[in-house]
């Protein structure tokens, strides 16, 4: 049931940007309304005068973005990967299970930090001259590089598994007649190459 509630929170937060992209086109239009640039709609209008000016509307659609970046990034860090491998861990007792999760997650931590120092310390001598804007660069390019890595092993991964998976579950009669249909394709093929081969050597 935990499972359950934290993967339903973690798509909520996630679909909440989604949801709130429509708000800003609206903060954005009023904006441009107050400006006297926009043509408007009587709703647009409603929604300017409700917003008030479009300070006060950027700083709430701030407040509302930020809900949802904090959230997810405190939940891929800090609570997701500790409550994933407490349902992992083999302990028979919550406090060792935790204690087991605590230490896994301080070690992947560590590694991650030593590799990301070694990462620093190779950028910031190679890009010395350029200083900081040098290593936010490589920063942004190390970021880039793992996730497109990272998505590319989950695609890898669920284009093989989806299919395996639904041979597994498929019924043994399916199985029987898709191997028969292999194995009299694999002859059909193999008489005809016997019958080009013998029509080459005469």
């Amino acid at each position: 049931m935990h499972v359950k509630l934290s993967v339903g929170f973690s798509w909520a937060v996630a679909l909440m940007v989604v949801a709130l992209i429509p708000l800003d086109v609206v903060v954005v239009r009023c904006a441009l309304l107050g400006a006297g640039s926009l043509r408007h709609s009587r709703i647009e209008t409603r929604l300017a005068q409700t917003l008030g000016n479009d300070v006060s509307g950027k700083k709430t659609l701030l407040g509302l973005y930020q809900f949802p970046y904090w959230s997810t990034q405190l939940l891929t860090w800090l609570l997701l990967p500790l409550h994933q491998l407490y349902a992992d861990a083999g302990d028979f007792t919550p406090r060792a299970r935790l204690k087991t999760s605590l230490k896994e997650n301080l070690l992947f931590y560590a590694v991650l930090g030593g590799v990301g120092l070694v990462a620093g310390v190779i950028i910031l001598a190679t890009k010395g001259k350029q200083g900081s804007s040098g290593f936010a660069s490589g920063a942004v390019a190390c970021s880039l590089s793992f996730s497109i890595a990272t998505g590319i092993l989950l695609m890898g991964y669920g284009f093989s598994e989806i299919p395996r998976t639904c041979w597994i579950r498929s019924s043994t009669t399916a199985r029987k007649l898709w191997h028969a249909l292999a194995r009299e394709s694999l002859f059909e093929c193999g008489a005809d190459a016997w019958r080009s081969a013998g029509a080459s050597t005469r």
